[in-house]
């Protein structure tokens, strides 16, 4: 039974025994949806497991996939675990150096790569590289078409030597010819145990620094099945699974679906999502706060181009809820014109809000970095639950996260089952429970100092404990600033405040060593036109318009708002705004979005030295 498996082949493999002709996922292709069974899914699984058995992978080996989330990347995940192996996920879109390194502690026996072009890419930093290559689309656009150019590049234009890379199809061939899918699991996988390795993820590390965490079958199978008990999700959900299944975040996500049988759909990320959203009507789906302040954006702006009629309707319903949402917090019997608006606004706009989200969705997980509390408001006003939610790649994924039986804005939640949480003298997170790492690979001096003797995990961020038990995140402990006047400043907790001002989408305090503090703000191409539409101001060039003193002027009245609440060491004295907002391409976010503080820092030392000049 799924409850009882003891490793991730033996999980897969029952619920594809007990859901053998119910829809595991849909995805698109070739402009329409195609379905898969669970059934019709293991079976292609059972042929990578084989096939890569001929290939020479062994039980414990490592095999490593850096590949865009696919339907073709899960037969894989399920191959490897088939095959007795240990998957390595990785982002496709790290630097060529991060790659070589993470190959080079790694050791795969096996690689997949997503497509021709990233074979062709990397083909420089695997010189050294021993082991066998897989390629599991056999052509990738690279382009548009124009003057007699192909949009497509195909395999066999990158390939040198035939027995270079082999393609997942030929991969399944290879299991067909050896009678894969009739044969069962390859020998010694079942008697892999619970304590045994089973994924290696590596962390994105804000310094830059990357981490392969590696977690037990148990481990990822406590994930899975608490998961699918407390959200709660089962056969009749149907999840839209977009997030990379390199990140811990994705492959929980992936994992709770196989726990409860709840199909998973697969569209084209998040350059489609609004569309794939309104084509699958998902029940659930789990995201980091990025993809959610990013439909909130485009709401506000499909809302505003209805009528201004429609556009206040919004407004005022957003702030009735803020209103009684504190009003609530504060004890105080609810207004009764905020309550009118907002029963206006949810028999008007609201719905429309709701329907972009295909209009089945009964609720949101959020995850992997701090979520606006805008956000948040927004929507719990739009009759949405968004359930945000805390937890470690060090923890296998989630430690905490709100129910929908109990939620509460501005927390993470309660803890899960069998999680402990401790808050140290210092203000630390300690976490102990079933979900814990084996370690980091490699490097066992940093795994003592992330675990102590007895057990429990310093996370390194800085929280405090409701009396219901809800978890409140703080801020980052090794990001404690002191001041010249030697005033302790925790910046996330100011970072988090400036993100109400509405221009914002990113925001950086500094002060170490500093007579005050300062911050580095971005705004975001759509907030800004937003800001300017609002106005009626023309503009031509969006680098000059981040300069308008009319901008600098709204931000810096809705910064006295926000420094009236702080205490005054906290308060921002000078800020300034980029003139582009941070990303992944320019190496200021990671590839889940977080910021790259020190990158960030550095490439702007300019412009903080100015804010701390006496000539301002």
């Amino acid at each position: 039974m799924t409850d009882t498996a003891r490793n991730l082949a033996l999980f897969y493999l029952d619920r594809a025994q007990r859901s053998i002709r119910d829809t595991a996922v849909v995805y698109r292709r070739e402009g329409g949806w195609n379905s898969l069974t669970w059934g019709e899914w293991s079976r292609k699984s059972m042929l990578v497991a084989h096939a890569l058995r001929r290939l020479g992978v062994k039980p414990g080996d490592a095999v490593m996939v850096a590949a865009p989330t696919s339907h073709q990347f899960l037969w894989v995940a399920w191959g490897v675990a088939y095959a007795g192996a240990v998957l390595v996920p990785t982002h496709p879109g790290l630097p060529e150096h991060e790659f070589r390194e993470i190959v080079a502690s790694v050791k795969p026996r096996f690689l997949f790569l997503g497509n021709p072009a990233l074979l062709q890419r990397l083909r420089p930093v695997l010189g050294k590289y021993e082991g066998r290559i897989g390629v599991i689309a056999t052509e990738c656009i690279v382009g548009e078409a124009d003057a007699g150019g192909r949009p497509f590049l195909r395999l066999e234009e990158v390939v040198t030597d035939r027995d270079e890379a082999i393609s997942l199809p030929r991969l399944l061939s290879l299991g067909e010819e050896l009678g894969g899918d009739r044969l069962g699991l390859p020998e010694g996988v079942e008697e892999l145990g619970g304590d045994d390795p089973a994924m290696i993820i590596h962390t994105a590390g804000t310094l830059g620094v990357q981490k392969g965490v590696v977690l037990s079958h148990s481990a990822l199978l406590y994930q899975a099945r608490t998961l699918a008990f407390v959200l709660p999700v089962g056969p009749e959900d149907l999840q839209l699974l977009f997030l990379p299944l390199s990140h811990i975040l994705g492959v929980i996500a992936f994992l709770t679906s196989v726990a409860s049988g709840s199909a998973m759909a697969m569209g084209g990320g998040m350059r489609s999502l609004l569309e794939d959203l309104r084509d699958v009507r998902p029940t659930f789906m789990v995201g980091v706060p990025r993809v959610y302040e990013k439909v909130v954006d485009k709401m506000r702006s499909v809302v505003s181009d209805f009528s201004t009629v429609s556009w206040e309707l919004y407004r005022r319903g957003l702030a009735a809820a803020r209103s009684l949402e504190e009003s609530a917090d504060a004890g105080r019997k609810p207004e009764l014109m905020a309550r009118m608006q907002l029963e206006l606004a949810r028999r008007t706009v609201f719905p429309r809000c709701r329907e972009m989200f295909g209009g089945r969705v009964r609720f949101l997980v959020s995850g992997g970095a701090p979520l606006s509390q805008e956000v948040a408001h927004s929507m719990k006003a739009f009759g949405i639950p968004l359930l945000d939610g805390f937890g470690l790649t060090e923890t296998a994924g989630a430690t905490h996260i709100n129910r929908l039986d109990h939620s509460r804005l501005g927390t993470v939640g309660q803890p899960l089952p069998l999680v402990q949480t401790r808050i140290d003298s210092d203000g630390e997170v300690l976490l102990r429970g079933p979900g814990l790492m084996l370690g980091y690979l490699n490097d066992r001096e940093a795994t003592q100092c992330a675990v102590d003797d007895g057990g429990w995990l310093h996370t390194g961020d800085l929280g405090a404990i409701d009396s219901d038990g809800s978890l409140r995140i703080t801020g980052r402990k090794k990001n404690l600033i002191v001041t010249a006047g030697g005033r302790n400043v925790i910046p996330a907790k100011i970072e988090h405040a400036l993100h109400e001002i509405p221009h914002v989408s990113h925001a950086i305090v500094v002060g170490d060593g500093r007579p005050y503090l300062t911050a580095l703000l971005t705004v975001s191409a759509r907030r800004l036109s937003d800001w300017a539409a609002a106005r009626n101001i023309l503009y031509d060039n969006l680098e000059r318009l981040r300069s308008d003193v009319r901008l600098y002027r709204d931000v810096e009245q809705s910064l006295e708002k926000v420094n009236s609440r702080l205490a005054p060491h906290e308060r921002v004295r000078r800020f300034a705004i980029l003139d582009s907002d941070f990303s992944v391409e320019s190496g200021e976010l990671t590839h889940d979005f977080k910021v790259r503080r020190r990158v960030v820092l550095e490439r702007y030392r300019d412009v903080l030295e100015l804010l701390y000049s006496e000539k301002m």
